[in-house]
């Protein structure tokens, strides 16, 4: 049997009693060390990395609704299923040095009626937040949820979502992630029983695996590289991508914790080491045959050479801003560029649009710069920085054709963490992609996935529903954008909602 601890011994008279931790640095100006980072083990893991394994499964639960009841629901499920930041590390370490997995991996987050359900006043918790000077709104983002919240966002009526998101029937999510799918089916299994032991049920599942190119690189289903130009936040991230980071002379990766990292609001008073994370869910629908054509229109349109390949992916680059290969569009007219390079880059050398259009998503999303106004700091355009944690997902019957260009059954589940939802997602959702006047007047909205909902796109552009879908493409590469042609968003989104990722000791602590 293990000894019991004896109190300790009171500080002899006149004597200073020793420090605590040393308070835990959000506005850090080097990446985080995490060896010895002793706070990460109440932190949740996949935020300030993602977890690395190749298939998802998200459940999405309703609580008991018996307060005492829920939390211990999410305690046991913090117990068996949570992985800390810290592990998720050692994992890592063990996984580099031993090729050991860390088998199955596990992130519990809460939406604002998962708070309710355990009795916590969520507008004490996550007050509204204002963007600089603006009043600030009645509620915040959290608090309204994302079915209330699609005017702001852009998006087409929650009406319109799948029933599973519709009802608003979501009090949390819980990520199970693994690299063996028969392993995480049988966590999964494990906690649905628990789950529906406690009262508990799931109103929905989500499956996302990773999908690779032939060159076994993370792609989305309309085939571009996905995942480049992340914010990094940790060091042994910098010393992995060793070569980029020190030859990085345009655009450095680096972000502050401050980016995604905010106190545990329901830890405050109680440990000061507490910390999370704003995570944004939605399920995008991608049409990929209505992709491909819109493509050759926009190459027919401006003539583009090569074969049908090369000019169906010179197209796209000019949507997305890269080419498959993740090659960006503003360093070079064709693919195949130096991976090194990548991310590198800024729009200083075409501030006309001539390489890279205006429009195109990645410039949408990463300015780089180029938003600034006279005496603003690039820190005020990096604080709208997301870190994005997403998978494909593949709902198509099994009995249709792999060959056939599919227009609805695939997409992304899309997954992103932040400090704020107001001044992160939500700002570069609706105020940069969503408007035509980002970064400069009459460029038109994100080309990939501006507004979805023509009335909608009517409403936000004064009724000029056609225009926002017309945008002026470069003739030729680093030519003044002069000939227009339309390009419609391929993406829907089916629903989705906002959670908060709390610290593992206020889970631990409802039990």
């Amino acid at each position: 049997m293990a000894r019991a601890l004896a109190p300790a011994d009171p500080a002899p008279a006149g004597t200073t009693p020793p420090a605590g931790p040393a308070p835990v640095t959000l506005d850090n100006g080097a990446p985080l060390d995490e060896n010895g980072a002793a706070w990460l083990d109440a932190l949740q893991g996949n935020i300030l990395r993602g977890h690395g394994r190749s298939d998802g499964l998200h459940l999405f639960l309703r609580l008991p609704d018996d307060p005492a009841a829920a939390g211990r629901l999410l305690a046991d499920l913090t117990r068996e299923h949570v992985t800390s930041a810290a592990r998720q590390y050692r994992e890592l370490q063990r996984h580099r040095r031993f090729g050991i997995s860390g088998g199955v991996f596990g992130t519990l987050a809460l939406s604002a009626s998962g708070y309710q359900r355990l009795d916590r006043p969520v507008a004490t918790l996550f007050p509204p937040q204002r963007i600089d000077d603006e009043p600030a709104p009645e509620h915040s983002l959290f608090a309204l949820g994302m079915r209330r919240s699609h005017k702001a966002l852009g998006d087409r009526s929650h009406a319109q979502w799948e029933a599973s998101y519709r009802d608003g029937a979501i009090d949390a999510l819980l990520i199970l992630a693994d690299n063996d799918r028969a392993r995480l089916l049988a966590a999964a299994s494990q906690a649905c029983d628990a789950i529906e032991h406690a009262g508990g049920t799931v109103v929905g599942v989500e499956r996302g695996h990773v999908k690779r190119n032939d060159a076994k690189e993370p792609v989305e289903h309309f085939g571009f590289v996905d995942g480049r130009s992340q914010p990094l936040f940790l060091a042994d991230d910098f010393q992995k991508r060793g070569v980029e980071a020190r030859s990085t002379t345009h655009w450095h990766p680096f972000e502050p914790l401050k980016r995604v990292l905010v106190p545990d609001p329901a830890m405050a008073g109680t440990d000061a080491h507490c910390f999370g994370s704003f995570l944004v869910f939605r399920k995008l629908q991608q049409n990929v045959r209505q992709f491909r054509t819109q493509l050759g229109r926009i190459a027919d349109a401006l003539q583009l050479p090569g074969t049908e390949e090369e000019r169906l992916d010179h197209a796209g680059a000019l949507v997305v801003g890269r080419f498959k290969d993740g090659t960006p569009i503003e360093q070079q007219d064709h693919p195949g560029g130096d991976p090194r390079r990548t991310n590198d880059f800024t729009y200083a050398d075409d501030v006309r649009g001539g390489r890279c259009p205006m429009h195109a998503h990645i410039r949408k999303v990463n300015p780089r710069g180029h938003s600034l106004r006279d005496g603003e700091t690039l820190e005020v355009e990096r604080r709208h920085t997301i870190a994005r944690r997403s998978l494909t997902y593949d709902d198509r019957p099994p009995h249709e054709r792999a060959d056939t260009l599919p227009d609805k059954g695939v997409g992304v589940l899309f997954m992103c963490y932040q400090a704020s939802l107001e001044l992160q997602f939500a700002f570069m959702q609706q105020r940069w992609c969503g408007t035509a006047w980002f970064p400069q007047a009459g460029v038109g909205v994100d080309a990939l996935v501006g507004l979805d909902d023509p009335r909608e796109i009517a409403a936000a552009h004064d009724g000029h529903a056609n225009e926002s879908h017309e945008h002026d493409w470069p003739a030729s590469y680093g030519a003044d954008p002069s000939k227009r042609a339309p390009f419609a968003s391929c993406i829907d989104t089916l629903g989705g909602e906002f959670f908060f990722v709390p610290s593992v000791p206020f889970l631990r602590s409802l039990g």
